[in-house]
Parts: C-alpha cells; sequence; structure tokens
C-alpha cells in the first residue's frame, strides 16, 4: 500500500475509541426515552395538602407501547377523594363513582387522538384526603384495541421475581398535612 493512501495511526486510535462511544450514547439515548414513557401525575408547583383543594395533571406521553394514538384516557381515584375533569380541547370527559366509592374520570377524543408521538395533560380540580399520605391514581390508557394500564405498584427495588421499577408504574400523589 502507498504511504499516501495509509490511515495515520491517530486517526486509527480514534476511530477505534470514538466509535464505540457513539453507538453506546446511541444505545442510552434509547433506553431513556423508553424508560422515560410513562402516565405521570404533576402538582403544578403546589405541594398536596391534607383536606385542602388543588389542581392535578395527568400527563400521557405517548400512544399505547409508543406506536399506537390514544383515544381514552381513564384514570381513579380512592374513596377520600374528591375529583372534577377541567375541559381539554378534542376530549369529552365524564366522572363517575364506582359501587365501591371511588371516583373514575374518563377523557374520549371527540376528534383526533393523541398521536404516538404526542403528548397531553389531562389537568382536575381535587380535593385531597383529609389523611395525610402517598396515594396511587392508577391510569390506563386505550389506542383502539390495546391498552396501556399504569397500575404496577412500587415494590421499591428489583428482587428475584420482580424488574426495578416496573414497565407501568401507577402514579402516585404524596399527601402532606
Amino acid at each position: 500500500m502507498p504511504a499516501s493512501a495509509r490511515v495515520p495511526r491517530t486517526h486509527r486510535i480514534m476511530a477505534f475509541v470514538i466509535a464505540p462511544c457513539v453507538v453506546a450514547a446511541g444505545l442510552i439515548a434509547g433506553m431513556t426515552t423508553a424508560a422515560s414513557a410513562h402516565a405521570t401525575v404533576l402538582l403544578n408547583g403546589k405541594d398536596a395538602k391534607a383536606g385542602k383543594r388543588g389542581v392535578v395533571t395527568m400527563r400521557i406521553p405517548h400512544g399505547c407501547n409508543g406506536t399506537l394514538a390514544t383515544n381514552k384516557v381513564k384514570t381513579r381515584f380512592g374513596k377520600k377523594w374528591k375529583a372534577k375533569p377541567k375541559a381539554v380541547q378534542g376530549w369529552s370527559s365524564q366522572k363517575r363513582r364506582t359501587k365501591q366509592g371511588r371516583t373514575v374520570i374518563v377523557w374520549r377524543a371527540v376528534g383526533q387522538p393523541l398521536g404516538a408521538k404526542e403528548v397531553q395533560d389531562f389537568k382536575l380540580r381535587v380535593r385531597y384526603p383529609k389523611k395525610a399520605g402517598i396515594y396511587s391514581t392508577p391510569t390506563i390508557q386505550v389506542c383502539g384495541d390495546v391498552k396501556s394500564k399504569w397500575t404496577a405498584p412500587d415494590r421499591g427495588g428489583a428482587d428475584g421475581h420482580h424488574a426495578y421499577p416496573v414497565d407501568y408504574p401507577v402514579p402516585r400523589i404524596k399527601v402532606g398535612a
């Protein structure tokens, strides 16, 4: 091989070091996107106080399985909660009480569903329970015949039978005294 066609040694070393780093960065970015895609509950900068009123936002970050459009979102609050949905453009809402006394809020797309790469905030007016604690708000995202159930409990860490974090963690709200 002619000397002019040879790649300098420093360039070969840089390629050897940089290429794996670029591949690793891509893998990490992909994992971060998948791990951060979950139903999120937001308190809009205000702590939840026992027995007080507030606004809770349920954020749905993408379609089911990251690819399908969302046409329905359902969230459930325990017996001690009072909740009422706020209007969301392009969505209808319904509130009902179960036989067990839980409040269920359902939003349905009236026009275009939430696209697979879109984010939607669903706001509610609430009265927090009178007792301080951490409360779960099971949420189900429906995309036609496919459901993403954000209902898995927080087990506090991996064990021999369960991974951590869970794939579909239940959104939780910390209510202070």
